[in-house]
């Protein structure tokens, strides 16, 4: 998967997923809550192209999202009440729920894709080694609000600590930046081949909510 058919894959996932964002932005009532289009696009495009099961660590929009696809989906969150509102989300628009669980850590792992958007930034911090250590051999992980620097830095050491490579940040940033100033970084545990490997392109910034 190099990185012009990733980003053509995250065009289409974002197409994909516009109606179902300005839905759950009416459910709820907060934009500034969810992770954004663009983000969330990305970790699907990923999922897509490495079929397996997927960790949704934080609920919302990324869980009906990721249910749509058709692989096993395990989504936790920390805030019972949120996680709720998602089921309820879910039911509504005839989404299975599938996995649902309220706890603030867990020991599964071997997943294909991981999505860490979990609690504040607090348990961000907590549970940042547990999240990487979540994700199988050849598995990625989008790792998302790493706009704050302080943040960022401290989730690249993590990444090159546990054997991650990841894109740069100016690609990261072009593929996910938000109008709230948001971005997010994909990493992924293996490194690429020559077949699979990243190639070069030129991304345009994103101006989406």
């Amino acid at each position: 998967m190099d990185l012009e058919s990733l980003c053509a894959e995250h065009k289409r996932w974002k197409e994909r997923l516009t109606p179902l964002r300005r839905e759950w932005i009416a459910w709820t009532r907060n934009a500034t809550m969810s992770a954004s289009l663009s983000t969330v696009a990305l970790a699907c495009a990923v999922a897509a192209r490495n079929r397996g099961p997927v960790l949704d660590l934080g609920s919302g929009f990324s869980s009906a999202a990721f249910r749509m696809m058709g692989d096993p989906v395990v989504t936790i969150d920390d805030d019972a009440d949120w996680l709720e509102k998602t089921g309820g989300f879910l039911d509504a628009h005839r989404i299975g729920r599938g996995e649902l669980r309220a706890a603030e850590r867990w020991d599964d792992a071997g997943f294909s894709t991981v999505f860490y958007d979990l609690g504040d930034i607090r348990m961000r911090y907590a549970q940042l080694s547990n999240a990487l250590g979540s994700v199988g051999p050849g598995g990625f992980i989008v790792v998302d609000d790493t706009h704050y620097n302080q943040y960022r830095s401290a989730v690249r050491k993590a990444l090159e600590a546990s054997g991650f490579k990841s894109l740069p940040d100016e690609v990261s940033r072009r593929m996910t930046l938000d109008r709230f100033g948001r971005w997010s970084l994909l990493a992924y545990r293996s490194e690429p081949s020559a077949e699979t490997g990243y190639g070069s392109v030129t991304l345009q910034p994103t101006t989406d909510g």
